[in-house]
């Protein structure tokens, strides 16, 4: 909310000092490897990430208690922004959104309940699939659209999150 109503009474935008970018980095500031989760590209953006946490964040936090629950939401979003810029990003690009956060979780619950059946609806169509399977076709979709150089989504950034969620399982 801030983020959208900042800019209408002041000059000052949150993703000039929070985002992340590699120049932020350079400069020491690492604590944008987390401030960057919690800034987003529009409503759809923050829409689409808060879904994933609502329908798996839950029974995660459950089975790993709050506090390892949050440290790994927050690791695989800090590993998710050190891979947007080691593999997508340029020193001046900035990148915001938890989406690498949410990819964690993603692939801790893959592997914690691999075989879990999940329910996508995809357009008007139910699609189910096992955890991993849903896993698997997200890490490959973001892999291929690693290709598109005019892409301005972090696809990076969501392989190593989930990477890092998985090995965190």
């Amino acid at each position: 909310l801030l983020q959208g109503l900042l800019p209408l009474f002041s000059p000052i935008r949150l993703e000039d000092f929070l985002a992340l970018s590699g120049h932020g980095l350079l400069s020491a500031q690492i604590w944008l490897l987390v401030t960057y989760l919690f800034l987003h590209g529009g409503v759809f953006h923050l829409l689409m990430n808060m879904l994933g946490l609502y329908f798996f964040g839950p029974e995660l936090e459950q089975l790993l208690g709050r506090g390892r629950f949050v440290a790994c939401y927050l690791l695989c979003g800090a590993i998710g922004g050190l891979g947007w810029i080691l593999i997508g990003a340029g020193t001046w690009s900035r990148c915001v959104g938890a989406s690498g956060a949410v990819y964690g979780l993603l692939g801790l619950f893959a592997a914690l309940f691999p075989h879990r059946r999940i329910t996508l609806l995809l357009l008007i169509f139910p699609v189910t699939m096992t955890a991993r399977t849903m896993v698997l076709v997200l890490g490959g979709l973001s892999l291929l659209f690693l290709l598109d150089a005019h892409r301005t989504i972090a696809d990076a950034a969501h392989l190593a999150g989930g990477l890092a969620g998985y090995l965190y399982g």
